[in-house]
């Protein structure tokens, strides 16, 4: 019966500290859950801080942007009423009678240049330039409308001619072909104050080459 009592008394003690070591896993367990909840909760903060940091970034950027936007039109505001610069494009014949080149008549270089010629409406030709110096030209393609012109002067002076060689008792004589051109000149000033100029000049022919009529336009 003694070794009875002593056996029981070790499955007691058995038990006892099976059921301790239980209890103690299902804390270690628990406790294992509520760091790793803590954890989920840090990381979960931790990123809402990195995305509230990047918008507040993306906030900062955008404010800068605007801020430099703004600067640069108060910039481009000041620069138009103190910008003075006037320009004198003029729309001339070269030197064999045949070429129109447009002239930047004035002391100051023109930048982003875009050029339109009409003739009644109908644009004619166009031409651009990065820069043009002072006094500088640009030549402008109207080859075809120059050779027009200048075989409707050949055929008015012709049919002409035949008039007054007629037997009908009346001479006319005629005056000198003409057209007008209309020239288009956008630019901008070495301080980007964009510029806008509309001339109008009327041009002769005279012996297969074009002329610049001295009657103001």
């Amino acid at each position: 019966m003694p070794s009875t009592g002593v056996g029981l008394t070790v499955d007691i003690a058995a038990g006892i500290i099976g059921a301790a070591g239980l209890l103690l896993a299902a804390l270690a367990n628990k406790r294992a859950k509520d760091a790793n909840r803590h954890a989920q909760i840090a990381n979960d903060l931790a990123a809402q801080g990195i995305a509230q940091a990047e918008e507040a970034n993306r906030v900062a950027v955008e404010g800068n942007q605007i801020a430099d936007d703004a600067n640069t039109l108060a910039e481009r505001a000041l620069a138009a009423t103190t910008d003075n610069v006037d320009y004198q494009w003029r729309l001339k014949v070269q030197e064999d009678g045949l070429a129109l080149v447009v002239l930047n008549d004035s002391a100051h270089p023109a930048h982003d240049v875009t050029i339109t010629v009409d003739q009644d409406s109908h644009v004619k030709a166009t031409a651009s330039a990065d820069h043009v110096a002072a006094f500088g030209e640009v030549l402008l393609d109207l080859e075809g409308l120059v050779q027009q012109e200048i075989e409707h002067a050949r055929g008015k002076a012709q049919r002409l001619d035949a008039f007054n060689a007629s037997d009908n008792g009346a001479f006319i004589v005629g005056r000198p072909h003409s057209f007008r051109l209309r020239l288009t000149v956008v630019a901008r000033t070495e301080a980007g104050v964009p510029r806008s100029d509309v001339i109008e000049k009327r041009f002769s022919v005279s012996k297969g080459r074009l002329k610049t009529t001295r009657r103001r336009n």
